[in-house]
Order: C-alpha cells, then sequence, then structure tokens
C-alpha cells in the first residue's frame, strides 16, 4: 500500500499487489487541481503509466496529466459529495 498525505489528500491506496486500480480520497471539494507525487510514472511508488481516471459518482470525464514526478487530476465542475470525493484510477 502506497499512501502520500497533504492537508486533504489520502491516497493512494492500493488492495493488492499489483492491483490495476488505486483510489485517491479528496477531503472537501478541491478549490484547485489535485497533484499525487507518488502516481508520476518514474516514482519510487510507481513505474506504471494511468489508463484511465473516474470520479465516483459522477458521469463527468476527468481531465488528468500524468508525467515523470506527479499525476495531475483537473478539478472537477461538479462534486458528487461536499464532504469527500473519490477518484477511481486504473492502471495499465
Amino acid at each position: 500500500t502506497v499512501v502520500a498525505r497533504s492537508e486533504n489528500l489520502f491516497g493512494p491506496y492500493v488492495n493488492k499487489k499489483g492491483e490495476k486500480t488505486i483510489y485517491v480520497t479528496v477531503m472537501g471539494v478541491p478549490e484547485e487541481d489535485v497533484t499525487v507525487k507518488a502516481l508520476g510514472f518514474k516514482t519510487a511508488q510507481n513505474s506504471r503509466k494511468i489508463k484511465s481516471i473516474s470520479l465516483l459518482g459522477s458521469s463527468e470525464s476527468v481531465l488528468w496529466t500524468q508525467e515523470k514526478e506527479s499525476l495531475t487530476i483537473s478539478r472537477p465542475s461538479s462534486v458528487p459529495c461536499e464532504e469527500a470525493i473519490v477518484y477511481k484510477v486504473t492502471l495499465r
């Protein structure tokens, strides 16, 4: 399990080694884009590229970019819940 915490970011969490699905939880409504340093494709915690990202409870498309050092997820225009949002990240 890889855990990277900031003031309002919890995760990313993986169920088992080799699992292709990771969940990233953001407490509250993000005021800006979310950056997850542990999910860059050349970090100590991750060496895999991302296939897709979805926001649980929403049909809105998620805009994101993955670079060597981090993953950046664009702030959603609307959120399904104001207490916390969860992104489902699928790895290749």
